[in-house]
């Protein structure tokens, strides 16, 4: 699992740049930066069932995270998340998925 531990890591920060690098890239192509907020909100599911097929994660996640698993097991390592997920929510009463943001204001100099 190293090597979908990697490809995930990779994964996120494809997706998901670190604020600092943002901040770099901002300010090397002539942007001020007046003030940067992070904040996160949370998806809340019924249970795993419900979050693996929500319109969002089919669009927004699935297709990327298949891609890190080994393609002939990608079906029954999703399975076996949604099981698991399932009894989390079941002990939890819901499962919820926390979405990280950034808001940054600026403006070109």
């Amino acid at each position: 699992m190293d090597f979908e531990i990697q490809k995930m890591k990779e994964h996120i920060y494809e997706k998901r740049k670190p604020i600092f690098e943002i901040e770099k890239w901002l300010n090397q192509t002539g942007f001020f930066i007046n003030n940067i907020i992070t904040d996160s909100f949370k998806l809340r599911f019924l249970n795993g069932t419900a979050m693996v097929y929500h319109f969002l994660i089919q669009n927004g996640f699935i297709e990327s995270w298949i891609k890190i698993l080994p393609d002939n097991r990608a079906n029954e390592i999703f399975y076996e998340i949604e099981v698991q997920l399932n009894k989390i929510a079941e002990e939890d009463g819901e499962l919820s998925l926390t979405i990280p943001f950034s808001t940054i204001d600026c403006f070109k100099i």
